[in-house]
């Protein structure tokens, strides 16, 4: 071919180029152009954009699923081959579980037993707790020193003072007024609130106190040492009669160097009901001592 010929096919060919470049570029602009005046369209008047975008649905949707069909196709390949390849890590992990599950599930039917038979020998009888009503929680203590909740409860149902209230998740508080038809609960939080309890993890004893803020302030009684940990479970102790053992109380939030701050497990701002017991151990119930004058008898 001529140098002449060549330099004019070369200069044709780049011509064409430039051409679908520019014409590219216009039709992504106006394809951009039109996106906005649709989308302005459909904030100002949405029945107009209504049968465009109903239209635009219908051509776009079949692509769509055509092109997520292969998609989809080659998802499900993957992880069917991942599935595979890792099943047999995932067996042994499952069997490791399900035998830790089995030796754990032996211990606890033994120390079951082990305990029925302690307290066979001892003796041991828990005091029998009842439920004295389920009550609606239907007002509460405008003062933000005071955490008291006002029940749909009194006298009538059986309610009275010193009876425990507490709910599916933990303890709440304990009644401290009654009349006919209602009642006052004093919550865990508030000031005036002292409940023993126990450091599930090891059994520290140990005294929950309401700071009226909506939390509790945990103070040992062991003066040597501070036991707790951010995360560790309070429990009730049973001690003073009026709540029964083990029931949660609060979590460890934060520890300090006399004792450490929990939360409420009953968040007393989410309660609508209370479930009111008679006492664990009334006073009435407990055995006391004889007089000196009688044992020197």
């Amino acid at each position: 071919m001529p140098l002449s010929n060549r330099r004019n096919h070369l200069l044709g060919h780049s011509r064409r180029a430039q051409m679908g470049v520019f014409l590219g570029f216009v039709t992504a602009v106006a394809a951009v152009a039109i996106g906005l005046l649709l989308a302005l369209a459909s904030r100002s008047n949405t029945q107009f954009a209504a049968p465009i975008r109903v239209v635009l649905t219908e051509i776009t949707a079949p692509v769509g699923s055509a092109l997520r069909w292969p998609i989809e196709r080659v998802a499900d390949g993957v992880s069917l081959v991942s599935d595979y390849f890792g099943a047999v890590d995932r067996a042994r992990s499952l069997e490791a579980v399900a035998a830790q599950g089995r030796r754990d599930s032996i211990s606890l039917r033994l120390l079951e037993i082990e305990n029925r038979r302690l307290k066979a020998l001892m003796d041991l009888k828990s005091p029998a707790q009842h439920v004295v009503a389920y009550a609606a929680i239907v007002g509460s203590s405008p003062a933000a020193f005071t955490r008291t909740a006002v029940i749909a409860a009194g006298t009538n149902d059986g309610i009275e003072i010193g009876q425990p209230a507490r709910n599916v998740d933990g303890l709440v508080g304990r009644v401290i007024e009654v009349g006919p038809r209602y009642a006052r609960v004093l919550l865990l939080t508030d000031a005036q609130s002292r409940v023993p309890v126990t450091l599930a993890r090891n059994g520290a004893p140990a005294i929950a106190a309401g700071d009226s803020q909506g939390h509790l302030e945990i103070r040992t009684i062991e003066a040597d040492r501070n036991p707790f940990r951010p995360g560790d479970l309070l429990v009730t102790s049973g001690v003073g009669g009026t709540f029964a053992p083990d029931i949660p109380v609060a979590v460890v939030t934060a520890v300090s160097s006399e004792g450490a701050t929990a939360r409420p497990i009953a968040r007393p701002e989410r309660l609508r009901s209370v479930l009111i017991q008679t006492p664990y151990m009334p006073l009435a119930d407990i055995p006391l001592p004889p007089p000196a004058s009688e044992e020197r008898r």
